[in-house]
């Protein structure tokens, strides 16, 4: 990823303000942030989720999570992640997700709540999604705006390299590195799983 790319922040009523300090911190590392407010509209989020949202590699879906959210083993039927929209829940489950969601190629941060158990990551690369990254259990805001803030400082300033004016550094971190990097800091960032298209045997999407 280099300076100036443009990452989607899809954002529901209850994560305003960590949304805010997202964006302030990617502005911040010359990234172009496209910040989608949901409002009261329960169309808007089948809008987003079908693909009606700026050209970018990355979306990070303020989502949060349902149910039991700290336990990864529950069984899959009774998983739900969501949206709060108008006092009520917008639910993505690991079964209509492939109905809901059409993001071919798009690489994502769920932010909630258990969002990163195995089979919501399955669930969005079978979606065709290409990269999927989450927590698997109750993870604080606090925690998961600072993993995501630093997942993409890896990404753009290894080891504290400014970025130039023009170009990308010398040389930088892999998504991979980036991401062991983001999740290292404590036991709540250390949450986060990263899932990808060829660890499941799912085809490229381009």
């Amino acid at each position: 990823m280099n300076a100036f790319e443009p990452v989607v922040l899809i954002s529901d009523e209850t994560a305003l303000g960590t949304d805010l300090a997202i964006q302030r911190t990617l502005e911040t590392l010359c990234v172009n942030v496209y910040r989608l407010y949901l409002g009261g509209v329960m169309q808007n989020a089948v809008d987003v989720l079908s693909g009606k949202i700026p050209d970018s590699e990355w979306v990070i879906l303020s989502s949060h999570g349902l149910g039991r959210t700290d336990k990864p083993d529950e069984p899959p039927e009774e998983m739900e992640m969501g949206f709060h929209i108008a006092g009520r829940e917008f639910v993505l489950t690991p079964q209509n997700i492939c109905r809901q969601v059409r993001l071919p190629g798009r690489k994502i941060i769920a932010q909630g709540c258990g969002n990163g158990r195995e089979p919501f990551g399955r669930a969005f690369l079978d979606a065709g999604c290409s990269v999927y990254i989450g927590a698997n259990a109750s993870v604080d805001q606090t925690s998961s705006v600072l993993f995501t803030s630093l997942f993409f400082y890896h990404l753009l300033k290894p080891n504290g390299t400014p970025i130039p004016p023009h170009g990308k550094p010398a040389r930088i971190f892999t998504e991979q590195q980036a991401f062991e990097r983001a999740r290292s800091v404590d036991d709540e960032t250390g949450l986060f799983r990263y899932y990808t298209r060829a660890e499941y045997g799912f085809a490229s999407i381009r």
